[in-house]
């Protein structure tokens, strides 16, 4: 009798010919194919094995990560205090206002437009200038 299931490598069940699976193989989908050795046909089928670790959350583990959460806190404060100042400069900007464009927008710079009464990204403002129709991060504009 041929040891041809739950093994390590994919064995032929009609002569034992051991193939070695490669990364194709590994799948959840039944497929055909041949031996090697004695060009018979047979279905391989790969079954998913989990195993589940576990390790102690005690007050060590809970303060690490509270440290943790209090870091990342006051790293991303400046950020977001900056981008609520952003929003609340754009949201300043009413439809029909001209603006232009500074020189820190590099492609656009000294351009002069409309702000647009258009749905905007938060920070930023719709201005029609030269022509064109964009968003601008507000920062970018000067009211005239």
């Amino acid at each position: 009798m041929i040891d041809h299931e739950h093994t390590d490598d994919i064995v032929c069940p009609y002569c034992g010919d051991a193939h070695e699976p490669d990364g194709d193989d590994y799948s959840e989908t039944a497929y055909q194919t041949e031996c090697s050795e004695c060009e018979r046909e047979f279905t391989v089928s790969c079954s998913m094995i989990y195993s589940f670790s576990t390790a102690p959350y005690g007050p060590e583990e809970k303060a690490r990560d509270a440290e943790y959460r209090t870091r990342i806190a006051e790293m991303r404060a400046p950020a977001l205090k900056q981008h609520a100042e952003d929003d609340a400069f754009a949201a300043s900007f009413t439809p029909g206002m001209r603006v232009r464009v500074k020189d820190s927008h590099r492609r656009c710079a000294g351009w002069t437009g409309i702000v647009l009464n258009e749905e905007r990204a938060p920070c930023c403002v719709r201005v029609e200038a030269n022509g064109v129709r964009n968003s601008f991060p507000a920062r970018h504009l000067e009211k005239l």
